[in-house]
């Protein structure tokens, strides 16, 4: 193979991509050659591939350049280039991506076009400093700049997602996460995105859900109008075009061109029991509507992006998706990443009679555990990191709200991850925890998400010297001895 800056389009039929430009670049090669056979389209936006140091240790300026001049060629207006990095064996969320704001000579002044040429060489030269690093460069989607208190940003119309074709904590299914603007909020653990669990054999969706203000209730299957579940994506992530960074701003009309009511048309499907494209939804009743702005303005759109991740899934096996919609009233979306998963090994047998102190039905991971139990209130912080080496011997279950990437390094000797929160699956902290157990099976390592604490109310930081786990992958079940 070649090894110089080459368009990723020429890559495609040829062997060793990763050995020389990395996995990401790989992945990206298999997007473009699954274009030709998935029935529902999809776009591959334009890119270029960076070999590793290791594979050419220096670069031509004039193949950069060149580079530089097809992705801006037909630019008419700002636009954000993008460097990500592209190792051998890079986990998820382990490099953050380079972003290099781009003007049209014309909103520059004279003898200043230069810069938007410097800035991208030097984030280029910024990402080979590991020699194992390939890069692969592209320009976001994004087309529209709003202005917001003198700011210049891009990207709030977007809709972005990152989807699962074989959920971690329910492999027979397919797992979205869908956010209004950039996709750096569908892939926190944290996220406020929209989540969707669908069954990949028959598109029945079995999980509809958000972040919630308060649980929802019901008395004599009835909801309780005050207890409703409601979407709350308060706040948007979009590029600023003054500074080159990523800037979270608040979620307005600003960033719909029809703003809507939450889920509108979502909530008449379930209440009416009217399904326009023939995917089943939950049982009437089980959500409603309420006020806020959707991410999607219909449900074509999922049903189209549903099919994709089928195709990939048929094709490719368990793969993460990552894309964006750039228009509302079109369902092609652009892919701009595809990343193989591992396989999470599940038993078929039944739990160990234990008391239910803790049940989750989310399960990724199969083993026993008998040790500590922790329960804090902490995300991270020097709190985390003394209970870690309090139990750096034993090992230890922790229970929190969400399990972030933040805790995950402040915790390495945690055996068992127990999340409050139904857990954002496809976001970087899952994935690698996925990844995590695939390496080691046999290491105890569990995780599991959505959480029921029975008989107990819990404030503050909580140690129990011993409790009693198990885990066959499907389900999981904790007796708290004391």
């Amino acid at each position: 193979m070649l090894a110089t800056i080459v368009p990723i389009q020429s890559l495609v039929g040829t062997s060793g991509i990763a050995e020389v430009y990395g996995e990401k670049v790989e992945g990206y090669v298999r997007l473009l050659g699954a274009q030709v056979d998935c029935e529902f389209k999809f776009e591959v936006p334009q890119a270029f591939a960076v070999p590793m140091r290791s594979a050419v240790a220096g670069l031509h300026e004039k193949e950069l350049r060149s580079a530089f001049d097809a992705l801006t060629r037909r630019f008419d207006g700002p636009k954000v280039l993008m460097a990500r990095s592209s190792g051998k064996h890079e986990a998820p969320g382990q490099n953050e991506s380079l972003f290099v704001p781009y003007r049209p000579h014309r909103f520059l002044s004279i003898g200043q076009g230069a810069k938007n040429f410097r800035k991208f060489a030097e984030a280029v030269e910024k990402m080979r400093q590991d020699p194992d690093m390939g890069i692969l460069l592209s320009a976001n989607v994004a087309r529209d700049v709003r202005k917001m208190e003198g700011r210049s940003l891009l990207g709030g119309e977007l809709v972005s997602f990152v989807a699962s074709t074989h959920c971690f904590t329910n492999p027979s299914d397919i797992f979205i996460a869908i956010v209004q603007g950039l996709g750096t909020r569908a892939v926190d653990a944290g996220s406020d995105a929209v989540i969707l669990q669908v069954d990949r054999e028959t598109s029945e969706v079995r999980y509809f859900g958000h972040k919630t203000i308060s649980a929802t209730q019901r008395d004599e299957g009835t909801i309780r109008p005050a207890t409703l579940k409601t979407y709350c994506q308060r706040e948007v992530d979009v590029y600023d075009l003054g500074n080159g960074r990523v800037s979270t701003v608040p979620l307005t009309a600003d960033f719909v061109r029809e703003a809507n009511l939450f889920m509108q048309l979502i909530g008449n499907v379930l209440i009416n029991g009217d399904y326009p494209v023939g995917i089943p939804l939950l049982t009437p009743g089980t959500y409603s509507s309420g006020l806020g702005l959707a991410p999607f303005d219909d449900a074509d759109m999922l049903h189209h992006l549903v099919g994709i991740l089928r195709y990939f899934s048929e094709r490719f096996g368990p793969s993460q998706i990552e894309g964006a919609f750039s228009n509302r009233r079109e369902y092609v979306p652009h892919l701009y990443q595809h990343i193989p998963l591992p396989e999470i090994s599940r038993e078929v047998r039944p739990l160990r009679n234990l008391r239910t102190d803790i049940v989750s039905p989310h399960v990724m991971g199969v083993g026993t555990f008998e040790g500590p139990l922790v329960y804090t209130e902490e995300f991270y912080g020097e709190g985390l990191e003394e209970i870690d080496r309090r139990f750096a011997e034993t090992g230890y279950i922790l229970v929190a709200v969400k399990h972030t990437k933040e805790n995950i390094a402040a915790t390495p000797h945690c055996r068992c991850r127990l999340s409050m929160e139904r857990a954002n699956v496809s976001s970087h902290a899952v994935t690698y925890m996925g990844s995590q157990i695939h390496r080691d099976p046999k290491g105890e390592f569990v995780f599991a998400s959505g959480i029921q604490i029975n008989n107990k109310t819990w404030i503050g930081d909580i140690i129990f010297n011993r409790a009693l786990l198990d885990s066959n992958g499907s389900e999981l079940v904790v007796e708290i001895i004391g």
